[in-house]
């Protein structure tokens, strides 16, 4: 059995903002002027310093623990109100992509199944997706919409189990997307259909993939930039999965897509692209993610490093799968 490590109690003490702004200044972080450590007292009384410091990291010199000449507590600053608006843009395309996948995905599978109840047959699926249903279930039961209500009062399933819900059209309102990814996930798409001409392949190029394998190596990141965004956590340079389609676990690029790799290929750059391919043809009100995403980055131009740190090669815009 291995040796648990030695650990020392947490002691250390609380600091006002004050006694923070301090501590960043003994470590070589600059304040340029009086009113910009008032600033960063003020921001530091409303914002978690554990939280915030991440957005410094950037800026630090981790072998000696010291920030490197020149760095501005305005640069992380920049990089927490940055990261702030990238979140808020990801999740207005996240969302419409929700609701169009969930719909798309149910429009599909009812009308080659039949059954749009098709989400509680296990015929079509590889593994149990019971966790779903029994989320679905409690939410179903316990919910005081209107469309819920009624259901209730009025219908029952055509299964001889979870006879209390309702088709997925109706159940879609009520299906997360970490929920809506996990029955993707788990679809056997030979049961669906032939594996030429298959309906959920078919799908998957509606939503800007080669095929549903694709797809499906794709949903996972979304997802999980999707919480990272909802959850207000740190978005713009953590480590992501890897979609297939782009790039190899070397980071060489696989044509037709990119001619340029990442700089960093778990960075977000591949998840932006992810996000702008799902939506290039899914919205109703003509928005476009690139064009928002450049006048983002017009906007915060003045971070440094922020395009590398991202893993967005300097010439990205003219990649062919971004025209």
């Amino acid at each position: 059995m291995a040796k648990k490590p030695n650990k020392k109690v947490y002691d250390k003490p609380y600091k006002q903002p004050r006694a923070l702004v301090q501590h960043l200044k003994n470590k070589g972080l600059n304040f340029t002027t009086p009113e910009n450590e008032a600033q960063a007292e003020d921001v530091l009384s409303k914002v978690n310093y554990y939280r915030f410091k991440s957005y410094l990291l950037p800026y630090l010199d981790l072998d000696s623990d010291r920030f490197k000449p020149g760095s501005e507590f305005a640069y992380g600053l920049a990089l927490y109100d940055f990261d702030s608006e990238l979140r808020t843009l990801c999740n207005k395309f996240l969302l419409k992509l929700e609701v169009k996948l969930r719909s798309q995905l149910d429009q599909m599978l009812t009308a080659h199944t039949k059954n749009p109840f098709w989400y509680l047959s296990n015929d079509y699926f590889s593994r149990s997706v019971d966790y779903v249903r029994s989320k679905i279930e409690k939410d179903m039961k316990r919910s005081h919409d209107e469309f819920a209500m009624h259901y209730r009062s009025k219908y029952r399933s055509n299964t001889s189990y979870y006879q209390d819900l309702p088709p997925f059209w109706i159940a879609a309102e009520l299906t997360t997307f970490g929920m809506l990814t996990d029955l993707c996930m788990n679809l056997n798409k030979e049961k669906i259909g032939p594996q030429r001409d298959n309906p959920l392949d078919k799908l998957a190029v509606q939503f800007g993939a080669t095929n549903w394998k694709e797809l499906r190596s794709w949903l996972p990141l979304v997802k999980e930039i999707r919480n990272c965004c909802s959850h207000s956590s740190r978005t713009w340079n953590r480590n992501y999965r890897l979609p297939s389609g782009f790039v190899d676990h070397d980071n060489k690029v696989i044509p037709p897509r990119l001619t340029m790799p990442p700089t960093m290929k778990n960075k977000i750059y591949l998840g932006l692209l992810v996000i702008y391919l799902m939506t290039k043809h899914n919205l109703i009100n003509g928005s476009c993610f690139k064009q928002d995403f450049q006048q983002l980055l017009i906007k915060f131009n003045h971070i440094p490093d922020l395009l590398h740190r991202m893993g967005i090669p300097s010439e990205w815009e003219q990649e062919p799968v971004w025209q």
